[in-house]
């Protein structure tokens, strides 16, 4: 059996019916018919290896020397996916976290900070 003839492609060309097929002589429909068999056309399978092969090493998170050892043994174990290895002795007995670590967590920092320049905006907008 054809994908064509099987019950999801059917269901998908009456579900387009049903939205464009009172719009007359520019019926959308045609279009996303077409859109759907070009779709079923192209389709192919792709093999999903058993192991990821992928020879990328992840980069783990690191922190300066001079952070404390909670953000060097913790945080960064957070960080790097790795927080649900973590013992729960490793945190502190009521759960807070130690005041200023957020100042060692800055990843992904902007070089450049966008500025507002009024002239180069849409005055719909305003």
């Amino acid at each position: 059996m054809s994908f064509q003839e099987r019950k999801p492609y059917l269901l998908i060309k009456a579900a387009i019916k049903k939205a464009y097929g009172n719009k007359g002589e520019k019926n959308p429909s045609r279009s996303n018919y077409g859109a759907v068999d070009n779709s079923i056309e192209n389709l192919f399978e792709v093999e999903v290896p058993d192991k990821a092969g992928s020879e990328i090493e992840m980069q783990l998170c690191c922190f300066p020397k001079e952070a404390p050892d909670y953000v060097q043994k913790v945080i960064a174990e957070i960080i790097s996916g790795n927080g649900d290895s973590l013992p729960s002795s490793a945190f502190e007995p009521d759960g807070t976290f130690p005041t200023a670590t957020t100042q060692w967590e800055k990843r992904n920092i902007a070089l450049e900070i966008p500025v507002l320049d009024p002239t180069y905006v849409c005055m719909q907008l305003w």
